[in-house]
């Protein structure tokens, strides 16, 4: 491997899998940084809808301000950004769950996150049928 000399090292890995990719001799500074890191979690819940070739707002997805209080950080028009990935005639969202200001909510049970999940969408976008397939990852 190639070693490369820096001043700093900024990450996006989690604090167990940097610690395996740096050398040993970074352990008591990363054992200290990671007694001061607070880790939040996010569930992600992916659906599709069948004989729906465009989902009701175009663009990216869009964010829920936290002073909402509704549990869900936001929502990614999966088919939108990406209409390749998708079967004609379908549409895809990701609700992301949880996160700094709701973290119980990331740890709901598979079946409620989809609940929750679809709620919003039915909230937001106004969708009402329900998803042909609907998948929650924590």
């Amino acid at each position: 491997g190639t070693v490369l000399d820096s001043d700093y090292v900024l990450s996006a890995l989690p604090m167990r899998d940097l610690k395996a990719v740096l050398p040993p001799s970074e352990s008591p500074i990363l054992d200290a940084l990671e007694q001061n890191t607070n880790y939040v979690s996010v569930a992600v819940v992916n659906l599709v809808f069948e004989g729906m070739s465009r989902l009701p707002l175009p663009g990216f997805g869009h964010l829920i301000p936290t002073n909402q209080h509704q549990g869900v950080l936001g929502m990614i028009y999966d088919s939108e950004v990406f209409p390749a990935q998708q079967p004609e005639g379908t549409s895809a969202l990701t609700v992301m769950i949880g996160g700094g200001k709701f973290p119980d909510k990331a740890l709901l049970p598979e079946e409620e996150l989809i609940k929750l999940a679809m709620e919003k969408v039915r909230e937001h976008l106004g969708i009402t049928q329900e998803p042909a397939a609907a998948v929650a990852v924590t």
